[in-house]
């Protein structure tokens, strides 16, 4: 890993405008909330975070029903930065969402489509921020989708 500081923000602004077309193209709207309030600058690797990032917005228009949302927002709690990508309707069931980050792992109900992948992107995802010192997590979003939240240490990020 080359770990250098990042400015979070710059980061999934920059990934999100590389979505705009594709998402506008499907009807969705993109929307950030606070994403360049407080700049937030972490110790990542690059590459691998915004990876991370367009498998996670990949997942989220490929799945989203139209008209919908995609919002995104960073939280700055005690002792984490949370990223919450979060998605409109459809959603998957609360059964799933602990197993979505499972290698192969697919939802066979409403989240999948003809168009769906590998079921590896999530696996790669939980593999990439573990790589950080941090956390993914799925949970039913208060759009009626999925939010996704990845969480980077701050203690991790404040010594290198």
């Amino acid at each position: 890993m080359q770990l250098k500081p990042i400015s979070l923000n710059k980061l999934v602004n920059s990934v999100m405008y590389n979505f705009e077309a594709r998402a506008q193209a499907k009807g969705l709207t993109l929307k950030s909330n606070n994403l360049m309030l407080n700049e937030v600058t972490l110790f990542l690797d690059e590459d691998l975070i915004r990876q991370l990032l367009v498998n996670v917005f990949e997942n989220s228009i490929r799945y989203t029903d139209n008209p919908g949302m995609i919002k995104v927002s960073i939280k700055n709690k005690k002792e984490t930065i949370e990223l919450w990508i979060e998605d409109s309707s459809p959603s998957v069931p609360l059964t799933a969402l602990d197993k979505l980050f499972g290698r192969l792992y697919r939802v066979d109900q409403s989240r999948s489509r003809d168009s769906g992948g590998s079921g590896l992107g999530l696996s790669i995802c939980k593999n990439i921020i573990e790589q950080h010192n941090g956390s993914i997590s799925a949970q039913i979003s208060s759009l009626g989708g999925v939010a996704m939240i990845v969480s980077f240490k701050k203690q991790y990020n404040e010594g290198h």
